[in-house]
């Protein structure tokens, strides 16, 4: 029970109070309001259990949840999140994308990965832009890409396709 003055009132289902205390403890990760009389779990967690087992649990990677929600909810297309207990998910940067529920953003593009917070062309790749677009095209037969540029191997060196480097004869 907590209360001011003479008026008692009893503690929400899952906390409890000190003698003569004025709010309720409620069980970790969330939080008392008077006004409602409640126990409310923080954003990022959800209640489970009943009862005096009742407690807050972090939503899983991969979803959200706000505060006083009833369930993790999936991040939305084109976002992540690679915590536990996450209020919001983040937008995937740049030419990166990510289905629904995702722990994190990939690139879009055939042959590209995602490096230093944006997406570039794989060993053995030359690469461009259309526009905004990257654009991955395959080095040609002898020659090896580095820094999204294809350029001729050495004498006395091969490459085939879509290799990193040239080779030795």
């Amino acid at each position: 029970n907590y209360g001011t003055g003479l008026v008692c009132r009893s503690c929400p289902v899952g906390s409890s109070s000190i003698a003569g205390s004025s709010s309720c403890v409620c069980p970790a990760s969330s939080t008392f309001s008077v006004s409602s009389a409640t126990c409310s779990c923080n954003a990022g967690y959800v209640p489970v259990g009943s009862g005096s087992s009742l407690y807050c649990s972090s939503c899983p990677k991969g979803t959200y949840a706000t505060s006083g929600s009833t369930r993790c909810i999936s991040c939305p297309a084109n976002t992540y999140s690679n915590s536990y207990g996450t209020a919001l998910c983040t937008s995937c940067p740049g030419d990166t994308t990510s289905p629904i529920g995702s722990l994190s953003c990939g690139c879009s593009v055939a042959h590209s990965s995602f490096k230093n917070s944006s997406c570039v062309c794989d060993a053995g790749y030359a690469q461009s832009f259309s526009g905004s677009t990257l654009v991955c095209t395959p080095c040609g037969v002898g020659e090896w890409a580095t820094e999204g540029v294809c350029s001729d191997c050495p004498i006395n060196t091969y490459a085939s396709i879509r290799l990193g480097g040239c080779i030795n004869c």
